[in-house]
């Protein structure tokens, strides 16, 4: 059950990664495209998408101790869909800029979050629970920005975002299932 919860974890930090990496990747172009005459000010998008990714992280473990990993996973996750969702509204550039900004609030946490969890999974084989969840990631971090960039290019770039969004219907799907086992796994050891 363990390894089922170490992948699920690796599938959710792939997403979140691939992502978050996403919304790095394409925000200078995504809101350049808004205002051409105004290309430094299409740094933006990143630079606030950074400043608040940073910050979540920053109070990160306060809100971990407080929440816990999994809710907290699964609120960020909908916060970065929140975002995501936003941005594939084609809104003005300054709407787009928050949505950044809010993107990079909820998908901060993702990463410590999930890899903090699969050491928790494993306490006598942290590094090997770390180094499974890390490999389950990659196809995930491989293979979605390259999708994404083949519907950038046949869709438009503001689809890359409702691809995004659905990338993190799965990442929530996926946390919400691991919540559910862990909770079922504690009340069998409990009875």
């Amino acid at each position: 059950l363990t390894i089922e919860f170490l992948r699920r974890t690796g599938v959710v930090v792939g997403v979140g990664v691939a992502t978050d990496l996403t919304g790095i990747q394409c925000s200078g172009q995504f809101l350049g495209v808004m205002r051409p005459y105004a290309a430094a000010a299409s740094g933006l998008g990143v630079g606030f998408y950074g400043l608040c990714s940073g910050t979540t992280r920053l109070f990160g473990d306060g809100l971990r101790s407080r929440f816990g990993d999994i809710p907290l996973v699964i609120v960020s996750l909908l916060v970065g869909l929140v975002g995501f969702i936003m941005l594939s509204l084609q809104p003005s550039f300054a709407f787009s800029v928050a949505a950044f900004a809010i993107t990079g609030f909820g998908l901060g946490l993702i990463f410590p979050c999930m890899f903090s969890l699969a050491g928790h999974l494993v306490p006598q084989a942290r590094a090997a629970a770390l180094g499974l969840a890390s490999m389950i990631s990659g196809p995930p971090r491989i293979l979605l920005p390259l999708l994404l960039g083949w519907i950038a290019q046949t869709h438009g770039l503001s689809s890359i975002y409702i691809a995004a969004a659905v990338g993190l219907v799965v990442a929530i799907g996926f946390t919400w299932w691991t919540a559910l086992e862990m909770a079922k796994q504690k009340r069998a050891l409990v009875s």
